[in-house]
């Protein structure tokens, strides 16, 4: 491992405080610091709490604070703070529904490319800057739909199986809210949704079954006039081919289509 020592000449260390500014620390005489180091854990005089910075090498110019201790910070930490910072300034900017999902640091380069998820398109070229200038870094972001991550992340849907989207769903179909309307699922909105937080796929593909089997049903809702009197469609059970119907009374009563 290639150290610098500090000689006569050298005066203090010069940083990028990660989400704060430029800075410079004098060096003591005794200290020697790895010349590969790209982001340190320092440690300064008159402060108690360890900065996370980004080396930006050594200068000759004086500094009043002193360096105390200078460690390699790690990595996971590191993003961990990078994310919550860029978090915070998106939160600023009233941007509040992105998530993200991943995050790759090239230290080397001094680029970190954050990967999110959002309800809608989101266009972050301006906000990037931002970002950076607190980040001390050149800042991508990338875009990936909900149902893509979940098939790159995979896992075992509702049914118990692994995901169609994961094994074989190459394209995933648009769907919509009536498609459970049309096959009678009537239940909260966190029911009808996979581990992606959209609509379950499946919903289109049984939909043809139940379009076919729907053929003479009544609309839930409907009001029908019959020899009783007037009654509402409560309730079908397609597979059995029968509706149940309420009259104004109270008194129910199960109605059997009979196919021809």
């Amino acid at each position: 491992m290639k150290f610098f020592k500090k000689k006569e000449d050298t005066k203090s260390l010069e940083v990028s405080i990660i989400g704060g500014p430029l800075a410079r620390f004098s060096i003591p005489k005794d200290m020697e610091i790895d010349k590969n180091l790209k982001f340190a854990l320092i440690k300064i005089e008159g402060e108690e709490k360890p900065i996370y910075v980004k080396v930006r090498g050594i200068s000759e110019k004086e500094a009043k604070t002193k360096l105390i201790s200078i460690f390699p910070c790690d990595d996971k930490e590191l993003i961990k703070l990078l994310r919550n910072i860029a978090y915070g300034i998106l939160f600023e900017e009233k941007i509040r529904d992105i998530r993200i999902v991943d995050i790759e640091l090239d230290k080397e380069k001094g680029v970190i490319k954050f990967t999110f998820t959002a309800d809608k398109r989101y266009d972050l070229s301006k906000i990037a800057p931002i970002i950076a200038k607190n980040l001390h870094l050149h800042v991508e972001f990338k875009q990936k739909g909900t149902r893509d991550y979940a098939r790159e992340l995979g896992g075992i849907g509702r049914c118990g199986r692994v995901l169609c989207c994961e094994t074989w769903l190459k394209d995933i179909p648009p769907i919509t809210i009536d498609m459970a309307r049309k096959q009678y699922i009537f239940t909260a909105p966190e029911n009808l949704t996979g581990i992606c937080g959209r609509l379950l796929c499946c919903l289109r593909f049984e939909l043809n079954v139940y379009e076919e089997l729907s053929k003479g049903m009544p609309e839930i809702g409907r009001e029908i006039f019959t020899e009783k009197g007037v009654a509402r469609v409560e309730d079908i059970n397609i597979f059995k081919r029968e509706y149940k119907l309420t009259f104004e009374d109270g008194s129910e009563e199960w109605i059997k289509i009979e196919d021809h």
